[in-house]
């Protein structure tokens, strides 16, 4: 797994832990996603900018560093111009 470049080059910004040569997602990180797969009624992720806070709720619960502000801004691009047009 540790040759996987395309890998590599994500791990940075998802909230994932490398355990034993295998990804793990933490609890509390695998509560947020269980909560945004119910939609955003449940989740009440209803926009980018709620997304991209979400996320960093999770890393920071993880003591992760935070996302350089492009990063973050994709992420709220990505929800407000991409999925929601679906």
């Amino acid at each position: 797994m540790e040759n996987r470049e395309d890998l590599n080059s994500i791990l940075p910004y998802l909230p994932l832990v490398i355990r034993s040569s295998s990804l793990y997602w933490p609890p509390r990180v695998v509560e947020a996603l269980k909560a945004m797969s119910e939609g955003p009624s449940h989740s009440q992720v209803d926009s980018g900018e709620v997304l991209r806070q979400a996320i960093f709720d999770m890393r920071r619960s993880l003591s992760f560093s935070t996302l350089e502000p492009s990063a973050s801004n994709g992420y709220a691009f990505l929800f407000d111009e991409v999925i929601i047009s679906f």
